[in-house]
């Protein structure tokens, strides 16, 4: 225990337990302190109507598919009609890569890990769901190899499951966007017929590198992605 007004607290403060940053958590710290000073960040917010999104998971749940797999899905299809934001900065260099990797975003009691489901937008919900399990079940045992967890094109992370509403995520740079995914909850939604009925409702937040593409651009992904979600177009 190290005493009060010390380096480590002000003057007054309770007692406190010291520990240094080391490992995983100096790496994360260090990585979302350079994304922040090294990029231009800008999150943009959505909503999408979750009905038809919560309704084929319901109808595929016996299969263990996961929300996180139709988010994938969803987020392949979009970024391959859209691949502006599908691929890194480097330098002064914009790469735009040629296939949809999504690095999914898993807590581990130590930190944060980044497995990467490769060409995503050519695999099934089937294959993506099982990929996505047998990557989990690696980082959670603490089994990935390096090239299971490098090469991502964009990162989805998730926190709707921890009651969460919305939050802005940090880029997993030098990638040029990631999505942030919060819960899904009921909101009141006025419907085409002029209606107000209660809906499913998921909140979005892409945060994407200014630098690489403009706000457009990143706005019709959003968009694009949201209507997919809601038409659950394509995803089975």
């Amino acid at each position: 225990m190290a005493e009060p007004g010390g380096a480590g607290g002000p003057a007054g403060s309770a007692s406190y337990r010291a520990i240094p940053l080391r490992g995983m958590r100096r790496t994360i710290a260090q990585r979302m302190q350079r994304s922040l000073a090294e990029t231009a960040q800008l999150t943009l917010h959505a909503s999408a109507d979750a009905t038809e999104l919560v309704r084929l998971r319901q109808a595929r749940r016996a299969e263990g598919l996961a929300y996180d797999d139709l988010l994938v899905r969803a987020l392949a299809l979009s970024l391959r009609e859209h691949p502006a934001l599908n691929g890194w900065l480097v330098e002064d260099e914009l790469r735009l890569a040629e296939r949809v990797d999504v690095g999914l975003a898993v807590a581990l009691p130590e930190g944060l890990i980044v497995p990467v489901i490769r060409d995503a937008a050519s695999r099934s919900l089937r294959e993506i769901a099982a990929e996505r399990a047998r990557l989990v079940e690696r980082a959670r045992s603490g089994r990935l190899a390096v090239s299971e967890v490098t090469g991502g094109t964009f990162t989805l992370t998730n926190l709707g499951m921890y009651r969460i509403e919305g939050f802005t995520p940090i880029l997993n740079a030098p990638q040029i966007a990631t999505l942030g995914v919060g819960r899904i909850a009921p909101e009141a939604r006025v419907l085409e017929d002029g209606r107000i009925a209660a809906r499913p409702v998921l909140r979005l937040s892409l945060t994407f590198d200014h630098r690489a593409v403009d706000g457009a651009p990143a706005a019709a992904f959003l968009d694009a992605l949201v209507r997919r979600l809601e038409a659950a177009d394509g995803l089975e």
